[in-house]
């Protein structure tokens, strides 16, 4: 069944709110998590674009991931603990089109 209209564009803003805390990254950070999330490149062409190593690619993705996570539990601290996002499911949800 396709979702409702209502809940396209909540999913959406929430991409959207996500993108938005993403660009408070070091610019390296945000580039590596656009280039893995949105153009779903591998590591190996993050990598070649970047002109860095696989692992310092691999490395910068961590501490992307981790400083989107901490900034996302600044945003709502009062969440229950139940009701949190992990970050891999955060940054699963970021793959969109034109961001």
């Amino acid at each position: 069944a396709d979702p409702e209209p209502r809940e396209v564009m909540a999913q959406r803003e929430a991409k959207r709110s996500l993108w938005d805390a993403a660009r408070g990254l070091s610019a390296n950070q945000y580039r590596v998590l656009r280039l893995r999330y949105a153009e779903d490149m591998s590591i190996k062409e993050i990598a070649q674009v970047m002109g860095k190593s696989q692992v310092s690619v691999k490395v910068l993705l961590c501490r992307a991931r981790t400083q989107l996570a901490r900034k996302l539990e600044n945003v709502a601290p009062e969440a229950e603990a139940g009701e949190k996002v992990s970050s891999k499911d955060a940054l699963s949800f970021m793959k969109v089109e034109g961001v």
